[in-house]
């Protein structure tokens, strides 16, 4: 008896470790897909013509996507565990093993045969005969066709809301006092949501007009929104010569946390579902 009782709880303590040991892969596994960001990065250039080149990686480059564009198109290379899944990327040929054949033999060709006797005259077309087409009927006299009649409503269907009624009630859904404030926190977690997703933005720009002074005026214009770009784009310009030649770099990384951290505090939050409630209806 204790044999067996012993017997059976050390299987309910192998099964019990398997359960954690599957439980803990599966939540390592949640944490690496929700926290491991997917990182990308987009060059270019223009001088003569746009080229560009940008790769995408997740996972320490499990899963990778490479893409370039220049005058001859855009091409593109995915690849999951260092295996090329999809490209259009031009392969190399095979180097040809052994000489080259030459060109074989025409085979002789038999001397036609001279026919036999007189050809047959073609037959022609026969004459076709055309159906015999009986009297046409027409309508009857003194009967006159039945109106067609609309298909009644079904009893108890309401009538379909209006744009500006739908507008009225949304409006006052707002104004309620226990949802105020809705928008606004909307509002903020999207602002916070965008402001993670922002890259950064490097880039050279060589520029310059046929009129120096056009290049000039230009570059006065650029100025005003200098403290935007003053960190992110280098202007070179050029009053001697008409010039468009630059370079830039976009890089930025998404983590899927970002969005499940939205979507979950957007879900506990009353007023969303009451919101929600209020758009099925």
């Amino acid at each position: 008896m204790a044999t067996m009782l012993a017997i059976t709880l050390g299987i309910l303590k192998f099964i019990g470790i398997l359960l954690l040991v599957v439980l803990a892969l599966a939540l390592l596994v949640l944490l690496l897909v929700l926290l491991v960001p997917i990182r990308y990065k987009v060059e270019g250039g223009y001088k003569e013509d746009l080229q560009l080149a940008g790769r995408v990686g997740w996972l320490f480059h499990l899963f990778h996507l490479h893409l370039a564009m220049d005058g001859k198109g855009l091409r593109y290379t995915a690849k999951v565990a260092m295996k090329t899944m999809a490209t259009n990327e031009p392969r190399p040929s095979p180097k040809a093993a052994g000489k080259k054949q030459g060109p074989r033999p025409k085979a002789a060709q038999k001397p036609a045969k001279p026919p036999e006797g007189r050809p047959k005259p073609a037959a022609g077309p026969k004459p076709t005969q055309e159906p015999k087409q009986g009297p046409k009927q027409g309508p009857r006299p003194g009967l006159k066709p039945e109106p067609m009649q609309k298909p009644a409503p079904p009893q108890g269907e309401q009538k379909e809301e209006t744009a500006r009624e739908k507008f009225g009630r949304f409006k006052d859904f707002f104004q309620a006092p226990e949802n105020k404030g809705l928008a606004g926190s909307v509002f903020r977690k999207l602002k916070k949501l965008f402001r993670r997703l922002l890259p950064k933005v490097r880039g050279n720009l060589h520029w310059g007009a046929d009129d120096p002074a056009t290049t000039g005026m230009a570059l006065g214009a650029a100025s005003i929104f200098y403290p935007l770009w003053r960190d992110k784009l280098v202007l070179h310009p050029s009053f001697e010569e008409a010039r468009l030649e630059g370079d830039f770099s976009v890089e930025g990384k998404v983590r899927l946390s970002w969005f499940a951290s939205l979507g979950l505090g957007l879900l506990l939050d009353k007023r969303v579902r009451r919101l929600i409630g209020e758009l099925k209806k």
